[in-house]
Order: C-alpha cells, then sequence, then structure tokens
C-alpha cells in the first residue's frame, strides 16, 4: 500500500514508523474543579510523574469545567499510554497548584456527533426547579 506520491524512501520509512508501537497521544482533558482554567502549556501528571503536556484549553461551559487538549507521553508504548488514560490519578499542575482531572480518548461532549447530526434527541431545558 505504497502512497505514489510519496519516494520510495519515504514510504519505508512510513512502514518503519507503523510498525512501532505509540509512545504519544493526543487525549481530552477536564478538570474536576470548575474553577480553574486552561490555557496550554501547563503540565499533566499522573501519579506525580509528568506524563505529558496540555496543548490548548479553554472553559466548557457545557460541562461546567476547564477542558482542554493534552499530549500523552509514555516511554514504553501503546500499553502504557491506556494505563495512563484509564487512571484516576491524574492532576494537572496549574500555576504550582496540582488540579484533579480526567483523561478520555473522545470528547466528553457529544463524542459521536449526534448533536451536530441531528440524531441525538434535545437536552431537555432546565428550569429553575432543576437547579438551572
Amino acid at each position: 500500500d505504497a502512497d505514489p506520491t510519496l519516494t520510495k524512501r519515504e514510504n519505508k520509512a512510513l512502514r518503519a514508523r507503523a510498525a512501532e508501537p505509540l509512545t504519544r497521544r493526543l487525549v481530552h482533558v477536564r478538570l474536576d474543579d470548575p474553577e480553574p482554567l486552561l490555557y496550554g502549556g501547563e503540565s499533566l501528571l499522573c501519579e506525580g510523574a509528568v506524563v505529558g503536556r496540555v496543548t490548548s484549553g479553554a472553559y466548557g461551559h457545557t460541562l461546567g469545567a476547564a477542558v482542554g487538549l493534552a499530549f500523552v507521553e509514555a516511554p514504553s508504548g501503546g500499553g502504557e499510554l491506556r494505563a495512563i488514560v484509564a487512571s484516576r490519578g491524574v492532576t494537572v499542575d496549574i500555576a504550582g497548584t496540582l488540579v484533579p482531572a480526567t483523561l478520555s480518548e473522545r470528547p466528553f461532549y457529544d463524542p459521536d456527533g449526534g448533536r451536530l447530526r441531528g440524531t441525538s434527541p434535545p437536552s431537555p431545558p432546565e428550569t429553575l426547579a432543576d437547579g438551572g
């Protein structure tokens, strides 16, 4: 399955790279505390060790917390990456304060894109009786 737009050397390099285990993955980050904000550049820690860096972030009004994207790096490859993503001991270092966070390989809001395509039912409106 060589790409005809690439040279023989480039195709060979791509095949070699595809055979190697993943050492880096882009993941979604949501802070468990609604107060702090993510801007990008914050360190991502798992059980006290730096495992990645937030690349971008903003406040997710629908989710009620700061959300962002981060690259997670694992020296041993794919299995360790999945363990980090599934870990409950993930924190983000925001200006020296460690804030608990949740990681996901899929977006936190509408991961299947149903709202975008109009295939998911609309959320019921919040009322004052519901606390909204």
